[in-house]
């Protein structure tokens, strides 16, 4: 299971850099705290989702094993689902964590919720490159277009690639 692969190796590729994540499910909160102990990184956890206002939301258990990341927030409560705390990421940079100089974005389809709230720290110029992750219904129009005009608007240039897996992929920088 992959989950903090990418906090470990952030962390350990740029020792003394503070690296920050955001995670709303409790049993990924608890694997990556292992998985950063076994690494011998440093990085601060924030059990929140990132979304454009504070307060609480709904999200969505679509499988039952850590680290799958198939949990997305959800408008109902279509199926199994837990309440989670929601925050702008823009409430955090600046106060209690450093502008970022690295974004790294993978929502399960919220990405217009997170962009929408991390705009000011995204503005500042110590902000120099985004992946995002796309999530996109089966017809990739609106959302997919969003993603890349919300960030380009932002003042990133924009490079879209597609992964061995299939995923997409904006890779956003100035």
């Amino acid at each position: 299971m992959s989950v903090g692969v990418y906090i470990c190796f952030g962390a350990s590729a740029a020792p003394g850099v503070d690296v920050v994540t955001f995670e709303p499910a409790p049993w990924n909160i608890e694997r990556i705290k292992e998985n950063i102990g076994l690494n011998e990184s440093e990085a601060s956890v924030y059990k929140v989702a990132l979304s454009n206002s504070s307060g609480i939301a709904e999200l969505s258990v679509l499988e039952e094993t850590q680290g799958e990341q198939r949990h997305s927030i959800v408008d109902s409560s279509e199926g199994e689902t837990i309440t989670v705390e929601t925050i702008p990421g823009d409430d955090i940079v600046g106060t209690e964590q450093p502008i970022p100089n690295i974004v790294k974005i993978d929502v399960e389809g919220a990405e217009d919720l997170v962009l929408d709230g991390l705009k000011e720290t995204l503005r500042n110029s110590n902000c120099r490159i985004v992946y995002c992750e796309k999530h996109v219904n089966s017809d990739k129009s609106q959302e997919e277009e969003g993603i890349e005009q919300s960030l380009n608007l932002l003042g990133f240039d924009i490079t879209t690639f597609q992964t061995a897996e299939g995923e997409y992929i904006v890779k956003a920088e100035r």
